[in-house]
């Protein structure tokens, strides 16, 4: 029992230890103690520690490769988010295996052009749901270096879960995040003028401040407070995405 929980169990205490890529390594350690067999992509059976150090770099390759689509996706690549990506894979790999990795990509994978169905396809094949959702969660994080999802970026990570057969909560909980969201909690558009950003955020903070919400009822404060954090939050999203910070 207890070895068909490894790597959960793993997964558990290095997100604890080390947030997202923790929970990768924990993962992998998980089914390097399960002993298990992992089905390669040139169609051998290998032990769990080639399926982790060896498996044609597929895993870490296509992981690369979604990151890549989620940073280009908006047209504008982002020294941040690319930062990102570079400090995750050496935490998770090491500085000289993660080299290894960004080089082969560069030279190998790169130039492929392959479509983002074929690589979550070859994910999902290979890979348990809590994985997948794990990916998943770095993907956000990556989207969100630069403070903001843009529109464009929510629409990739939005067909990444689709694909990966995630929950639509997650695809929720990427929106909030999204400045389109942010746009929409202000009540105002995305052609709208900095002043005019400004007039409606200055109106939602006056009428949800919990200062201004005189009631005894502690579900309604408890509301107004999580109202108007999310109005901050929404318009730090909008300045960011302005550079107006």
């Amino acid at each position: 029992m207890l070895k068909s929980l490894a790597p959960l169990l793993f997964s558990i205490l290095g997100f604890m230890v080390m947030r997202l890529p923790g929970a990768l390594i924990g993962y992998f350690i998980g089914r390097m103690f399960q002993g298990t067999r992992v089905y390669t992509s040139r169609g051998a059976f290998n032990g769990p520690f080639q399926s982790v150090y060896q498996p044609d770099n597929d895993f870490q390759l296509n992981l690369l490769a979604l990151a890549s689509i989620i940073i280009k996706a908006d047209g504008a690549v982002e020294e941040v988010e690319l930062r990102t990506v570079r400090n995750s894979f050496k935490q998770m790999y090491g500085e000289e295996r993660a080299q290894q990795i960004f080089r082969q990509y560069k030279t190998d994978f790169d130039q492929k052009n392959t479509s983002l169905e074929e690589i979550c396809r070859r994910i999902a094949m290979r890979s348990p749901m809590e994985t997948r959702e794990q990916i998943f969660l770095f993907l956000q994080r990556v989207a969100k270096a630069d403070g903001t999802i843009s529109d464009s970026e929510f629409q990739k990570l939005s067909q990444i879960a689709r694909l990966f057969n995630l929950g639509q909560q997650n695809v929720q909980d990427t929106y909030k995040q999204s400045s389109a969201a942010a746009y929409s909690i202000l009540g105002v558009s995305k052609d709208a003028t900095d002043a005019e950003v400004k007039n409606a955020y200055r109106k939602l903070v006056k009428r949800y401040h919990p200062d201004k919400v005189i009631t005894k009822d502690e579900a309604l404060k408890i509301g107004a407070e999580e109202k108007f954090k999310e109005i901050q939050e929404a318009y730090e999203i909008i300045q960011k995405e302005r550079n107006n910070n």
